[in-house]
């Protein structure tokens, strides 16, 4: 679970090292939106929290809004704080892992950003083949194989 919270943040990372924290867009949203959800029944729904404990204090689907932001009517403002701050670190170190992951691969990074901003979409064989192959000359020829007899 936590390594789905890393790639669901892997997004917003990668948008972060190429682009800047100043120029980060809502592209990764609903991807971070997946993985707070995620988080939050990791602490509330299946007890993954060893701070919280093996307590069920409502589901991530239930409307947090009607039913305090710890998704349960039931539990005290502390336990509230306490819920979120949990959420708050299974997300961030899904963040960390996330980007030590990129940083370690920098340039693998920035060609797979090089070649969607030329191509736009990509499909995970273009990927898998343009990242085997960490020879930045045959960039193309390894991205595009059908199309190099043309």
């Amino acid at each position: 679970m936590e390594a789905d919270i890393a790639v669901a943040m892997a997004g917003r990372v990668a948008e972060e090292i190429i682009f800047g924290s100043s120029k980060v867009t809502s592209g990764a949203s609903s991807d971070i939106k997946m993985a707070t959800q995620m988080a939050r029944a990791m602490v509330t729904d299946w007890g993954l929290s060893e701070i919280i404990g093996p307590i069920y204090y409502g589901s991530a689907n239930e409307d947090l809004y009607s039913q305090g932001r710890a998704g349960n009517s039931h539990s005290s403002p502390h336990t509230a704080e306490l819920i979120d701050k949990e959420v708050k670190k299974i997300i961030e170190t899904g963040y960390d892992f996330a980007k030590d992951i990129l940083t370690k691969n920098i340039e693998q990074l920035h060609l797979l950003a090089k070649m969607l901003i030329e191509h736009e979409t990509l499909s995970g064989q273009q990927i898998k083949n343009l990242l085997s192959d960490r020879s930045l000359n045959s960039e193309a020829e390894n991205l595009f194989p059908a199309h190099n007899n043309v």
